[in-house]
């Protein structure tokens, strides 16, 4: 049923006239205004996928439903999404759907192993389907799909710069959430060597300082430290910090602030 339908479309597709009586007969072009209601358009699931009647991008969904009205009437189906394939630009490279690989994760091939959450991905993001399944593919199966757990919210428990792989995400909220959006699979896999390499990296106000506030790393906050403190104080947006200031810096902002003075201390 599938080729005969799609066979019918291709058929008609390139002639369609119309009289002043029936609208698909031969005498004149169709008046493609008033071929279909289009109140299916512009809302809705992705072009790329099958479900009910018209899709999210408006000028694909009319360019399909003036091709195969039951597609805004009916249902979003195989057919409607082939056509949109065809006829809707870069908008849905999602013919390699499904692929090999974890959508929730990212890995060096294009495409992902569950075809609808594959779609989706690619609709919103067509590099995932013509080049790799890249961290940002990763994240947004993580907004759109269902089946991808959902990503810890930073802070999290344990070190951010040491390794922890019973748990995810880490204590500090700013480098947690650094670290997560260079690497989602800190926050929804396991915190394990690589998450903390890139902490030691990335959050040098966390990894260089054991304890904050302890500049001079005797593991005790004194008065020395709050001298230093206060050579280091930048006020808000006043960064980037000098050297060696990386422990008045506690919420990663690349200045010394109040908000960190109020951390400040053991």
């Amino acid at each position: 049923m599938y080729a005969a339908r799609l066979a019918l479309v291709v058929l008609f597709m390139p002639c369609a006239f119309a009289d002043d009586g029936d609208p698909r007969s031969p005498g004149k072009p169709v008046d493609r205004s008033q071929a279909e209601p289009r109140g299916t358009c512009g809302g809705g699931d992705s072009c790329c996928i099958e479900h009910g009647p018209g899709c999210s991008d408006f000028t694909c969904c009319t360019a399909v439903c003036d091709i195969d009205p039951s597609c805004c009437q009916d249902v979003w189906d195989e057919v409607c999404v082939s056509l949109a394939q065809d006829h809707c630009g870069d908008l849905c490279v999602s013919g390699i759907c499904p692929a090999s690989g974890d959508c929730c994760s990212n890995h060096s091939s294009p495409g992902c192993e569950e075809a609808t959450c594959c779609g989706l991905v690619c609709g919103a993001m067509d590099s995932c389907c013509t080049a790799v399944w890249s961290l940002a593919c990763a994240a947004l199966a993580g907004k759109l799909c269902d089946q991808c757990d959902p990503v810890v919210k930073c802070p999290g428990d344990g070190s951010c710069c040491s390794a922890h792989p019973a748990t995810t995400g880490c204590d500090r909220a700013a480098c947690c959430e650094l670290v997560c959006d260079l690497d989602i699979f800190c926050c929804r896999g396991e915190w394990d060597t690589v998450c903390a390499n890139k902490a030691r990296l990335n959050c040098p106000n966390v990894c260089e300082c054991v304890l904050f506030g302890d500049f001079d790393a005797t593991a005790a906050v004194d008065l020395l430290d709050f001298a230093s403190f206060q050579l280091c104080f930048s006020g808000a947006g006043g960064g980037p910090l000098a050297a060696g200031c990386a422990c008045a810096d506690y919420d990663g902002d690349d200045d010394a602030d109040l908000a960190d003075f109020a951390r400040f201390g053991p």
